[in-house]
């Protein structure tokens, strides 16, 4: 079991657990919500395709996580978790016009 820590680390950077950085963000986003303001569609697509671009060049790193937490083998990882977050992905970029408010 790993120990709790005050901040997550990500690569080569520490990403703070620090309320005082999450509390503006979060109400930032509360507020845009409210005032119904959202992201636009080309910025929305380009997020999703980024994270199926990051999901494919993670997928070792996903597999041993997969394996390590949950005791997945790769066949597992693959049909349990991969294909399943695949879909999810195309299926909302593939979607997100007809989505979309118009």
């Amino acid at each position: 079991m790993r120990e709790a820590s005050s901040a997550l680390r990500h690569e080569d950077h520490e990403v703070p657990d620090d309320k005082s950085v999450v509390a503006p963000i979060l109400s930032e986003l509360k507020q845009n919500f409210l005032l119904n303001i959202t992201k636009n569609l080309h910025f929305r697509k380009a997020q999703l395709r980024s994270l199926i671009k990051g999901h494919a060049e993670l997928r070792d790193a996903l597999d041993q996580a997969l394996h390590r937490d949950l005791g997945y083998d790769a066949f597992t990882a693959k049909f349990n978790s991969h294909i399943l977050t695949d879909v999810e992905m195309r299926s909302s970029l593939d979607n997100l016009d007809k989505w979309a408010k118009p």
